[in-house]
């Protein structure tokens, strides 16, 4: 049975010791003190705090509540602690505890409890399991604990640790101080200027308005700044910086980070390891001050465009002088950015240009035919490409899919001229497979294993919408995209399925046979036939960077 506590007017709480089983409560008579303790029962209690005692003579003389301290105990508990500045124990159980006006100490004990610091300067330590924390108005300290913890600070300038596992913490109003401790955790610093230190493990972290510092720490993070002047530290690791809007301050840290710096005159610094800088339309001015192309580090302006919205080239880009000596690259729409330690005339030329990573795009990919190279979107089923095997071999079926970049797996991959033996740079699904010797025999490799094994191979993590363009031959063949040896496409479960309703049944009256994949069954049990190469697996590539040779064309184009 649940058991209710009452603090009453002029008397405190002490353990209820009636032969009752709790149900009434009683009051310590003999000292008439006003203690302020309770103690639940081992049940499901529901306690309340009491009020101060009037004055001499009725009059209210208190202008305070008593300052109650509560232990629950077991069972799933309800605590009101009401007004004053209690201590609150919820001990093991289920627990709900409301903390109220005043500077009260809540802990939530084992098991999933939700704690409301209400008004006050409150301390709360959430415990362990999956606790939520509503920690109201006022400067709150917050311990999440360990377990899956939701924690919402609300205003003040509150001070959060997020304990370990998989926290989710919203920082609310205030200049708050959060530590993501252990865990891939998500936070959200809200309005203010925050401090916040994403610190381990995989987190994803939010600055909101303010002007903010954020720190990455340990873990592949991303971090967006949001609103406000942010400075942002990618410390360890290989992470993802959005500055945002406002004039951030970016340092990548070490490992392989992709840093854009926004909207606004952004200063950024990749530090060490191959890095990524992306520029965003209308980014204003940015500064880079440790481009190091040896390194690896790239620019990525994928996202930019021409007054009539076609792709940036080497072509389109101005390059002068930004008064110090340093080269500033200046783009068709007003974007710019400054490369510290280059000076404009060892930049201002197209084999320097594109080596930064200013692409030399075309209307489309390249693909070789009897007639010679053809954009791959003026292909049309019965066009005759060139193959590795077979010679000449006609298209059965063309496949279009457009696509906003949503998650990873949807995001296409960069590959510079040369890369895979391509005379100029492409732009490919992830799953697209090249033709490469480095395990001694020929084989496919996918586009997404070779970043971090080919110089420049990277995320296009500045493109929001991209169209993909499938080529079906009568049976899987290698063809030849601007000079490389890559893969015709190949109708597997997984990518028939993903293509839109249209599209499959155009495939499946093209080859009525596939229209039996499904999990389990393959496109050759369906008798299209095997790949024209094996396909490596991830855990079958040899480690550290491959080499550029290993992706050699072989047939002259």
């Amino acid at each position: 049975m649940a058991q209710a506590w009452h603090g009453a007017k002029g008397r405190g709480m002490s353990k209820n010791s009636a032969g009752d089983g709790g149900r009434t409560p009683i009051y310590d008579d003999s000292d008439r003190r006003d203690d302020g303790k309770a103690s639940g029962t081992w049940q499901d209690d529901v306690i309340y705090g009491g009020r101060a005692a009037d004055g001499p003579g009725g009059e209210d003389s208190d202008t305070t509540t008593p300052d109650d301290a509560i232990r629950a105990r077991s069972g799933n508990d309800r605590v009101y602690s009401g007004a004053g500045d209690d201590r609150v124990d919820g001990e093991s159980g289920d627990d709900t505890i409301h903390g109220g006006a005043g500077d009260d100490s809540l802990y939530g004990g084992s098991q999933d409890d939700t704690l409301f610091g209400g008004e006050g300067n409150d301390s709360i330590d959430a415990g362990s399991e999956q606790d939520v924390v509503y920690a109201g108005t006022g400067d709150g300290s917050i311990q999440g604990g360990s377990g899956d913890d939701l924690i919402m600070a609300g205003e003040g300038d509150d001070v959060i640790d997020a304990g370990s596992e998989r926290d989710i913490v919203y920082g609310g109003a205030g200049d708050d101080k959060i530590d993501g401790d252990a865990g891939d955790d998500t936070i959200y610093g809200g309005e203010g200027d925050d401090k916040i230190d994403a610190s381990h493990h995989n987190d994803l972290v939010y600055g909101g308005a303010g002007d903010d510092t954020l720190w990455a720490g340990s873990g592949d993070d991303t971090i967006h700044g949001n609103d406000g002047d942010d400075v942002i530290y990618g410390v360890h690791n290989n992470n993802t910086l959005y500055g945002g809007s406002g004039d951030d301050t970016i340092y990548g840290g070490t490992g392989n980070d992709t840093i854009v710096g926004g909207a606004g005159d952004d200063t950024l610094s990749g530090g060490w390891g191959a890095d990524h800088f992306v520029l965003s339309p209308g980014g204003g001015r940015d500064v880079i001050t440790d481009f190091r192309l040896n390194d690896g580090d790239r620019l990525d302006v994928s996202q930019l465009t021409r007054p009539d919205g076609r792709p940036v080239t080497w072509k389109d880009v101005t390059v002068a002088d930004d008064g110090e000596g340093n080269a500033e690259l200046i783009f068709p729409k007003g974007e710019r950015v400054v490369l510290k330690g280059f000076s404009p005339k060892e930049v201002n030329n197209q084999k320097m240009l594109m080596a930064i990573g200013v692409p030399c795009f075309t209307p489309g990919t390249l693909i070789m035919t009897l007639r010679g190279p053809v954009a791959v979107e003026r292909l049309r089923p019965g066009d005759p490409v060139l193959t590795a095997d077979d010679g000449p071999q006609p298209i059965l079926w063309v496949g279009r899919q457009t696509l906003e970049v949503r998650a990873e797996a949807q995001r296409p991959v960069i590959l510079p001229a040369g890369a895979v033996g391509n005379r100029r740079p492409l732009m490919v699904s992830a799953q697209h497979g090249f033709l490469t010797r480095i395990t001694g025999e020929e084989a496919l490799i996918r586009a997404r294993h070779l970043i971090g094994r080919l110089p420049g191979v990277r995320w296009a993590h500045g493109v929001r919408r991209v169209t993909y363009l499938h080529l079906l031959l009568p049976r899987h063949q290698l063809i030849l995209a601007e000079g490389a040896l890559t893969e015709s496409f190949y109708p597997g479960p997984v990518g028939v399925g993903g293509l839109p309703a249209d599209q499959r049944a155009a495939l499946f009256g093209t080859l009525p046979g596939l229209a039996r994949l499904a999990p389990g069954i393959s496109a050759e049990d369906c008798g299209y036939g095997p790949r024209a190469r094996p396909l490596l697996r991830r855990r079958d590539l040899p480690r550290g960077r491959a080499r550029a040779g290993g992706f050699a064309a072989a047939i002259p184009a």
